[in-house]
Parts: C-alpha cells; sequence; structure tokens
C-alpha cells in the first residue's frame, strides 16, 4: 500500500490451509449465519437488487463459542501479532497503549480486492471508507472486527 496512508496488507498473515478450514466450517453451520442486506436491499426480480445493494451471510462467532472457541482463540493470537506489527510501524502517540477487540465475525461476499490469507489493517476513521462489492466470479469470505481503544 501507498505510504502515509496508514493502510497495510500482510499476506500470508493467516495459514491458507486454515482459511479452507474456517470456510468450510462457515459453510457447513448456515443454521449460524445472519442474512443481511446494505441499503434495505429492494428486490426488483428474482435474484435481481436495486444497485448497490448486497445481500450476504453474517456469522457472529461469539454467538456460537461451543463451535467457534478454538478457532476465535487462535484467530486472536494471529490478529494481535499482526496489529503489534502495525503499531510498530507508527509513532507510539498513533496507537493507544491498551486495545481490545470486537467480537470476530466472518462474511461472505463483501470484500473486494482480497487476497487469501491477507490481512488488512487500516484506520475507522472517515477518510478511511472502504466498502465490498458483489463477487464476479466467485463467492468471498473475510473475516473482520474492529479495535476498541481502552486508554
Amino acid at each position: 500500500m501507498k505510504e502515509n496512508t496508514f493502510i497495510r496488507v500482510y499476506n500470508n498473515a493467516i495459514d491458507l490451509d486454515y482459511c479452507d478450514t474456517l470456510i468450510e466450517k462457515f459453510e457447513s453451520h448456515s443454521e449460524q449465519h445472519e442474512r443481511m442486506n446494505t441499503k434495505d436491499a429492494k428486490k426488483l426480480e428474482d435474484g435481481v437488487y436495486v444497485r448497490g445493494s448486497m445481500l450476504f451471510d453474517e456469522l457472529h462467532l461469539w454467538k456460537y463459542m461451543d463451535t467457534w472457541k478454538e478457532d476465535v482463540d487462535k484467530l486472536a493470537s494471529i490478529f494481535t501479532k499482526n496489529v503489534d506489527d502495525y503499531k510498530s510501524e507508527f509513532s507510539a502517540h498513533c496507537f493507544p497503549k491498551k486495545y481490545g477487540f470486537e467480537p470476530f465475525k466472518m462474511n461472505q461476499d463483501v470484500i473486494t480486492d482480497c487476497t487469501k490469507g491477507s490481512m488488512v489493517i487500516f484506520p475507522p476513521m472517515w477518510p478511511w471508507l472502504h466498502r465490498g462489492t458483489k463477487p464476479i466470479k466467485s463467492p468471498k469470505y473475510f473475516m473482520g472486527g474492529y479495535l476498541h481503544y481502552i486508554e
């Protein structure tokens, strides 16, 4: 990514085989999915929605800890390592001493230009607006969360 943008991509942050395992697990637990829509998607006809609207499945891992506890722990470790790498790239005043993670959630079909196993970290403020677009060839999956500044 461009220098001085505060956007960083960490390739191979998550083992590619583990990515496949997470996707398979996500797909095998469809009863845990929540159907989400953006911009209150208006259906024009079967399978066709107003431009800019998307439907996707979301799974809040923390709601199903009996199924996802080991994965949440493993992902927290992976995310923490990469957040520490991110923090080390910027001066101390740019990042709080203490932070916590929002509970992880897994989504399908809502991220663009993604690379399997990579992690993108960027600030949550308005200059870093982001959005997903409809996949063209195959389903897209991503694991998302937010950092909460404690101090």
